[in-house]
């Protein structure tokens, strides 16, 4: 299940726009809202791309997007 509250944290300091961001992460603004607000699940290809469009190491996006399923 997706920490919303870190993905939340991790966009707002990467800076860039929702539009970029659902456009870096090839998906439909709708897509995006449902997945950043923990209504869907990411699918693995998205999570890549999440990843590298934020910056985020691979300790923060298992922490954002596997954090439950991850010791």
């Amino acid at each position: 299940m997706t920490n919303v509250e870190l993905l939340q944290e991790a966009i707002k300091r990467s800076g860039k726009s929702r539009t970029a961001l659902a456009a870096a992460w090839d998906m439909s603004m709708p897509t995006y809202y449902g997945r950043i607000s923990g209504n869907s699940e990411f699918t693995a290809s998205e999570i890549v791309a999440a990843a590298a469009s934020l910056g985020l190491t691979r300790e923060q996006r298992d922490a954002i997007f596997l954090g439950d399923q991850v010791n």
